[in-house]
């Protein structure tokens, strides 16, 4: 007989595969449904971030994406006089110092693949028509094509559909925020003329507006975003020809530039939308389902895919009853949905800045603005922000001792996968000490030290966020802050030290 599934997964974009691979690497008992009959072919999202590398490192699958992408160590910024300032990503400290350029169909298409080596497939299409929470967990009803239902009883539902979510409706979460007035157009053209290195995306700053250009294939294919000015009617420049594109290129962009030829274009405007709660009782939102915001920056496939990061390791502890709820699950609204408005802020921020109409103003934009950008130190901030490295949990309730507590630590490889959602220790520790802590805490603690370059005693959660920042040989702070976790679910960790 098949195990009744602990966990339903709506929706099978990336954030719905990331988290029901991690789900299932850690033994959880899932179904994953997506309403559409195929995956998409679109191009989409377009780049995959430092941050989301290394938690795609962590989950065993990162050499595929690596393999199959572009790795773009520098972008430019250009002004009309052709003025040009070079990001360096390569100053990023991360094992990944890259943005790497993947077209979102070839992202699914790994991760549907890694989720296969668990033995989960997708199925399709199949669309969530009602959701019931009860003291037992949720009650589901699912449909299959136009003449069949099912009933479903499940401990957690968790809404990874996207911006127009069924999971979102259902339990009547709102979604607040605005939309621009702009249209945008997005295509994906094979270009000639290039000024700067094919392998490595450009942004245009003109007096009509933006021109992006991000490589995403072989033979200099290219996705395209530009935006067409105030959206009188809804999709204004569906009907583009090539020519008109090819209009819009020499017009915004370097002398000699020639899009050849148009594989795909559509027009869009841009959101800024979040829910207030990314969860209610057992139901959880990630990914665009919880926040929607401008496609400035490359932020959004990846801080949703972030979200299935964070939610899984809490999740698979509690269905595999290493530890109980409480803060734990909570602690998902209030990591994230911080995160999300930190995503809003940035990328409305950056849009504006490409749509400034006023000439004094794109004059300071592309003068003084790039000019700032030019110094070292506000270049690495910017490629840090960018990658998603400087994302941090302050005021977590899962925060323990240690003013570094909630801060991404500097990763680490590992070659072996691991299949539990373990706390990891990193620093010098007495072996005997070791033995004792994971002897204590065998489902939290991994029995085995990480080394480490930072001063001091380090216990990590499972996605790469410090827990506990403790000086060196100090054993108690991780006991109370484990002991904690385990057997006072409800309490706010932060205050484990009180303990």
């Amino acid at each position: 007989m098949m195990m009744r599934p602990q966990v339903l997964v709506v929706g099978a974009g990336p954030v719905g595969l990331t988290m029901a691979a991690e789900l299932a690497r850690y033994g959880v008992s899932l179904r994953i449904i997506d309403k559409a009959p195929q995956p998409t072919e679109k191009s989409r999202a377009v780049v995959v971030w430092s941050r989301t590398l290394e938690m795609l490192d962590g989950m065993g699958c990162a050499e595929g994406f690596i393999d199959a992408g572009i790795a773009a160590s520098t972008a430019h910024l250009i002004d009309e006089t052709q003025q040009a300032i070079r990001v360096d990503f390569s100053l990023l400290d991360s094992l990944f110092p890259y943005a790497l350029m993947l077209p979102q169909s070839e992202t699914e298409r790994l991760l549907r693949q890694h989720l296969e080596t668990f033995g989960v497939r997708i199925e399709r299409p199949v669309e969530l028509a009602s959701l019931q929470q009860n003291e037992n967990g949720v009650e589901v009803t699912l449909r299959h094509g136009e003449d069949k239902q099912e009933k479903l009883q499940v401990d957690w539902v968790i809404g990874c559909d996207g911006a127009r979510s069924t999971v979102r409706d259902l339990i009547g979460q709102s979604f607040g925020g605005r939309s621009f007035s702009t249209e945008w157009l997005m295509a994906d053209l094979r270009l000639t003329g290039l000024a700067t290195p094919p392998g490595e995306p450009a942004l245009y700053f003109h007096g009509d507006g933006v021109l992006a250009l991000f490589p995403i294939g072989p033979d200099n294919l290219f996705r395209l975003a530009a935006n067409l000015g105030p959206a009188i009617e809804e999709g204004r420049g569906t009907d583009m020809s090539l020519a008109q594109i090819q209009a819009l290129v020499e017009r915004r962009g370097p002398t000699g530039l020639k899009a050849t030829a148009a594989y795909w274009h559509g027009t869009f405007r841009v959101n800024e939308r979040q829910v207030r709660n990314y969860r209610s009782g057992r139901v959880f939102l990630a990914g665009d389902a919880a926040h929607v915001h401008s496609p400035a920056g490359g932020q959004g496939m990846n801080t949703g895919m972030q979200d299935a990061a964070n939610l899984a390791w809490k999740l698979a502890m509690v269905c595999r009853g290493d530890a109980e709820g409480g803060s734990l699950l909570e602690s998902y609204h209030s990591e994230r949905k911080d995160v999300g408005e930190r995503t809003l802020r940035v990328a409305g921020r950056m849009t504006w800045l490409g749509l400034l109409r006023h000439p004094i103003a794109q004059f300071l934009r592309n003068h003084l603005a790039l000019a700032i950008m030019e110094r070292r130190p506000v270049q690495r901030f910017l490629a840090r922000q960018l990658a998603g490295l400087t994302v941090r949990y302050r005021h977590s309730p899962l925060n323990g001792s240690g003013s570094k507590a909630g801060h991404r630590y500097p990763a680490w490889h590992s070659t072996v996968i691991e299949r539990q959602p373990r706390f990891r220790l990193a620093g010098r520790i007495a072996p005997s000490a070791l033995t004792q802590l994971a002897a204590r805490f065998p489902t939290l603690l991994h029995p085995e030290a990480v080394a480490s370059t930072e001063a001091g005693l380090w216990l990590v959660r499972p996605d790469g966020y410090v827990a506990v920042a403790a000086t060196e040989g100090d054993i108690a702070a991780i006991d109370r802050y484990l002991t904690a976790l385990l057997a006072r679910p409800m309490e706010m960790l932060a205050a484990a030290e009180a303990i």
